[in-house]
């Protein structure tokens, strides 16, 4: 969603944004019939009170009149999930998807982390559609023996929106090595619950070239470097 705000005075200002919502299964079923909704929204909103000028949203406390040494922290997220891909209206079977993936962030504000992200992943259904696609002189499917032609590393940029316990981690990115007919842009979206300092679950959902995939559960282990000394008064 794209948001923009426009102040007239103490109390009184406009907004204006764009948003796209998409509903669909998640490719847990098949046809799978996505809906694709643009909006637009207008308001006013109304503030009836002036801003209080001695609140702002900082990320550290107020330290004055004391002295204070922070650190900064890098943090990094090890997870494994799978998936259930349903392609039996397609080939008739369904396929476990098997996904290896890290993620590496710096914090930037109160709620916001950037950072990048590395995946590995297997798709068993992906031979099938290669040897459906690809046809021999014989006129029968090209069969492939060797599996690991259809592991797929990708890297990626990553946001995680944090809100307590609970991320919302968004990825985009690129495989570096897939087999036709796969498209080498992917994105993805996570849920994910940290319930202990060290371990969290989440809830996937695999997009190729804007298509749902599938949708994965997994779970993982995060762990934090620190790095970089500041001084605040």
């Amino acid at each position: 969603m794209l948001e923009a705000r426009v102040r007239f005075n103490k109390t009184f200002s406009v907004t204006a944004g764009f948003s796209l919502q998409h509903f669909s299964n998640g490719s847990l079923k098949l046809p799978n019939n996505g809906l694709n909704t643009p909006l637009v929204n207008i308001g006013i909103a109304y503030r009836p009170f002036g801003e209080n000028k001695n609140i702002s949203d900082r990320f550290y406390a107020p330290t004055e009149p004391f002295a204070a040494t922070l650190q900064r922290s890098i943090e990094f997220h090890f997870g494994l999930s799978l998936g259930w891909k349903n392609l039996k209206a397609v080939v008739g079977e369904n396929y476990l998807v098997y996904h290896l993936y890290e993620n590496t962030f710096v914090r930037i504000t109160k709620k916001s982390q950037f950072g990048i992200g590395l995946d590995l992943s297997y798709d068993p259904s992906q031979r099938k559609l290669y040897e459906l696609n690809y046809i021999d002189e014989n006129n029968s499917p090209d069969t492939i023996i060797n599996n690991w032609k259809f592991l797929n590393p990708g890297i990626n940029a990553a946001y995680n929106l944090t809100m307590g316990k609970l991320g919302i981690i968004l990825n985009f990115g690129y495989y570096l090595h897939v087999m036709d007919p796969v498209k080498p842009l992917y994105q993805k979206l996570c849920v994910q619950y940290n319930f202990s300092k060290h371990f969290f679950a989440n809830v996937m959902l695999k997009v190729v070239w804007g298509r749902a995939e599938y949708i994965g559960w997994g779970m993982g282990y995060r762990f934090e470097v620190l790095f970089g000394r500041k001084t605040v008064h």
